[in-house]
């Protein structure tokens, strides 16, 4: 039972990179209308690797999303905080089961715009 989906999550690898290499093309034409969609492939084609143990594939997926995200959630943090937590979430996961660190230096800005936001929310 507990091999039941995997041929499903392997046969989702295909249609989850086209979508990227979609999302890719798009947000080159409009980053600001796309590049969210795109993160958000990358969350889920990351999910995918995890699921099917592509540990590292996983890892670069995850820190792709947060990087092609950060730009607009700069800009608006409180538009793209949630997504940008899911990603966060993702890439913290893959970086424990592939036993490396995450990228301190891509993190520690992300993290610190997350808890001014937080603490704006909490002195409201």
């Amino acid at each position: 039972m507990a091999w039941a989906g995997v041929g499903r999550r392997w046969e989702s690898v295909a249609p989850a990179e086209r979508a990227v290499k979609i999302c890719e093309r798009l947000a080159k034409q409009a980053p600001d209308a796309y590049e969210p969609n795109l993160a958000n492939c990358l969350c889920v084609i990351g999910s995918i690797y995890r699921k099917i143990r592509r540990y590292h594939d996983a890892q670069n997926s995850f820190k792709r999303g947060i990087q092609t995200l950060q730009r607009l959630f700069f800009a608006v943090p409180e538009a793209f905080s949630q997504q940008m937590v899911s990603l966060l979430s993702g890439y913290g996961k893959v970086c424990r089961l592939n036993n490396t660190a995450p990228d301190e230096n891509l993190l520690k800005p992300i993290l610190q715009t997350l808890k001014q936001l937080k603490d704006k929310h909490d002195n409201r």
